[in-house]
C-alpha cells in the first residue's frame, strides 16, 4: 500500500473489508483485485456479489494513533505489524458510520458514541468484528497516518552533505 495524504478533517474513507461476504476472493484474479483496491481504495475495482458492509472512517491523526496504542497497550507499525487489539481500536476511533447495516446488528443509533472528542465506534460493536476486517482496516487508516517530513534543502546548499543529528561535544568529536 502507498501512503495516502488527505487535505482537509472532513475527508472520509470509505473501506470495505475482503473478509466481507460480498467481496469475491476466490480466485487469484479477485484476491489481485482487491489488492489493487487497497492501493486506490476505488470500489470500482472490487469483484462483488452483493452489497457489502462500508466502512465510513475518518484518516488516521496523531491523537486517534497515541490513544489507540496507550488504550490497546500494543503496537501498530505500518507495513511492518500491528496486533488484534490496536488494530481494533484503530477502526472503532476512527469510524463514523457504516453503509449497509445488518439488522442483526441492532439500533445503528447505540453503535456510535462520543469519545475523546469524536464520535467513535462503541466498544461493544468493534469487539463483535471479525480480526481480519478490523488488521485490514487498520492497516488503510496507518497508510493516513501524517509522516514526518524532514527538510534537508538547507544542508544541501551548505555543502551537499546532511548535517549530523548529533551536536559536537566541546572537544570536537
Amino acid at each position: 500500500m502507498g501512503f495516502k495524504l488527505f487535505k482537509s478533517r472532513t475527508d472520509t474513507i470509505r473501506f470495505i473489508s475482503s473478509i466481507d461476504e460480498a467481496v469475491d476472493v476466490s480466485t487469484e484474479q479477485h484476491r489481485a483485485a482487491y489488492g489493487s483496491y487497497l492501493k486506490t481504495l476505488d470500489p470500482s475495482l472490487l469483484i462483488l456479489t452483493g452489497d457489502p458492509l462500508v466502512f465510513i472512517l475518518r484518516p488516521l491523526d496523531i491523537k486517534a494513533y497515541e490513544i489507540a496504542i496507550r488504550d490497546a497497550r500494543g503496537v501498530a507499525v505500518r507495513n511492518v505489524y500491528t496486533d488484534n487489539v490496536t488494530a481494533r481500536e484503530l477502526l472503532r476511533l476512527c469510524c463514523v458510520d457504516i453503509e449497509n447495516w445488518p439488522e442483526e446488528w441492532g439500533d445503528k443509533e447505540k453503535a456510535f458514541r462520543f469519545e475523546y472528542g469524536r464520535t467513535v465506534l462503541s466498544a461493544d460493536l468493534a469487539c463483535d468484528l471479525p480480526p481480519g476486517v478490523c488488521r485490514e482496516a487498520a492497516a488503510v487508516l496507518l497508510d493516513t497516518l501524517p509522516l514526518p517530513v524532514v527538510d534537508t534543502a538547507e544542508d544541501e546548499e551548505e555543502g551537499g552533505e546532511e548535517a549530523s543529528p548529533f551536536p559536537e561535544d566541546s572537544k570536537g568529536n
